[in-house]
C-alpha cells in the first residue's frame, strides 16, 4: 500500500465523478424556482380581485418566496423564523402585515408568545403579489381573515414610510398586539 503525501487543505486520489464532477466554474445560484416579480403571469396578466384569484396566486408566491423560512406548513423554524400558522402578530393588524411584506422586518418581534430576532428582507414583490400572499397566509394554516386587496397594498405603498424596526411596527411593543392607550 502506497500513500501519497497530500498538502493540507487538499484531497488526494482519483476523481470520483459519481460524487464530484470536477467542475469548478463560478456562477449564479439557481434554485430552480420561478416567480414573475413584475406582473401577474399566473393570472394571464390580470390583477387579482377575487378571493379565489388571490388565494391561487398567493399559494404560488408563498411556496416560491415565503416557505423557505416560514416552511410549507407555516409553522416557521423555532428560534429562527416565526410561524404564520395561527399567528397573533400576522392577524392583529392587516396594515402592519402589508408593511412587513413590502419593506421587510428587522429586530425582535414576539409571535404567539415567543420572541424571534432575525431579518426578513424586502423581496421586491408587486402590490398584487403582496396582496395575494397575505390573503393566502391570512386564510391558511388555521388563520381566518378577510382578503387583502391590491388597493390596500397600493395605499400603504403610497404612504411611503418605511418602518424603522419591528418595535415600531408593533406600536412600540415587541408583541403581536397593539399597545393600549
Amino acid at each position: 500500500m502506497v500513500h501519497e503525501r497530500v498538502r493540507p487543505g487538499h484531497v488526494g486520489g482519483e476523481d470520483n465523478t459519481s460524487i464530484y464532477t470536477g467542475q469548478t466554474a463560478v456562477g449564479t445560484y439557481d434554485p430552480g424556482t420561478r416567480l414573475d416579480r413584475g406582473g401577474n403571469a399566473l393570472l394571464g396578466g390580470d390583477e387579482p380581485t377575487t378571493m379565489p384569484q388571490l388565494m391561487t396566486q398567493g399559494a404560488t408566491v408563498f411556496n416560491n418566496v415565503c416557505a423557505n423560512c416560514h416552511q410549507r406548513d407555516g409553522k416557521g423554524l423555532p428560534g429562527s423564523f416565526p410561524p404564520l400558522a395561527k399567528s397573533d402578530f400576522l392577524m392583529a393588524d392587516k396594515t402592519r402585515a402589508i408593511g412587513v411584506v413590502m419593506h421587510g422586518l428587522q429586530g425582535p418581534v414576539r409571535v404567539n408568545g415567543q420572541t424571534f430576532n432575525s431579518v426578513m428582507p424586502d423581496f421586491g414583490l408587486s402590490d398584487a403579489q403582496i396582496a395575494s400572499a397575505l390573503t393566502y397566509v391570512r386564510n391558511s394554516f388555521g388563520n381566518q381573515g378577510e382578503m387583502v386587496t391590491v388597493a390596500e397594498v397600493a395605499a400603504v405603498r403610497a404612504g411611503g414610510k418605511k418602518p424603522a424596526s419591528a418595535l415600531a411596527l408593533a406600536g412600540g411593543t415587541a408583541t403581536g398586539r397593539a399597545r393600549r392607550k
